[in-house]
């Protein structure tokens, strides 16, 4: 993640439906609303160009990808395996 100790930051202005804005109300802290929408467009951006990485290099290590990659299950397992540990980073970063 960026670090915003070494960023300038702006303030911005949008719009989001009521429905939203409630539950976001109801369920991020007052103090800790800017960091986690940073946190989540930034995650958000990230993903979108991991997506379109992945596009444009499908099929490229068809033949000599690792070995968690050779079968549907060992994929699914490893691919499970980083989930989770995305997870447990993802709250110790927000228990910060």
């Amino acid at each position: 993640m960026l670090s915003s100790i070494l960023m300038s930051t702006v303030k911005v202005s949008f719009t989001l439906p009521e429905e939203t804005m409630r539950l976001f109300k109801r369920n991020v802290p007052k103090r800790k609303r800017s960091k986690f929408v940073a946190r989540k467009l930034e995650e958000e951006l990230k993903r979108k160009e991991l997506l379109e990485t992945i596009r444009k290099t499908k099929g490229v290590l068809k033949e000599t990808g690792p070995e968690e990659w050779k079968t549907e299950k060992s994929t699914r397992t490893w691919i499970r395996k980083m989930r989770e540990a995305d997870l447990k980073e993802s709250e110790r970063q927000w228990n910060e």
